[in-house]
């Protein structure tokens, strides 16, 4: 999902410029542009959010992280917290705090998880990270089958 600010007529009783959420799940143009456009975290990634086909979009991360679509979506996570595929850390968190429609534990695993994301690690890490979310969605599937 991507967020686009699109400039509202001033007759319209939404102020200019709104913001109009987007979710695309079919790609017809992979250009440059577009993916600076869907990964585009304000003040990390610059002050100016880049412009595709003249509309302004930033990373749809920044307005709601999770989309739950239905009864049926099932939410996926890198943080520890209440989505169904997520790391489970060994401590007991008793905060969580609901960022734009993600629930994170506020936890050490967590904030070290935050700063792989903003400083990228060592190949090897990156594997051990990719490695346990295979094994979180190997255990969703094994608790959810029929």
């Amino acid at each position: 999902m991507i967020t686009a600010n699109h400039d509202v007529p001033s007759s319209s009783s939404i102020p200019s410029p709104s913001f109009i959420f987007f979710i695309f799940s079919h790609f017809f143009v992979l250009s440059p542009q577009a993916i600076q456009c869907s990964c585009f975290i304000p003040l990390w990634s610059g002050l100016v959010p880049p412009k595709f086909n003249g509309i302004t979009y930033i990373d749809g991360g920044c307005s709601d992280n999770l989309p739950i679509i239905d009864e049926n979506t099932v939410t996926i996570s890198p943080f520890s917290g209440e989505s169904d595929i997520c790391p489970q850390d060994d401590t007991y968190n008793l905060f969580q705090l609901n960022l734009v429609n993600t629930s994170i534990s506020l936890s050490p695993a967590n904030l070290y998880r935050i700063t792989r994301i903003l400083f990228p690690a060592h190949p090897e890490v990156l594997s051990k990270m990719c490695q346990q979310g295979f094994d979180d969605a190997l255990r969703y599937l094994q608790r959810n089958s029929q």
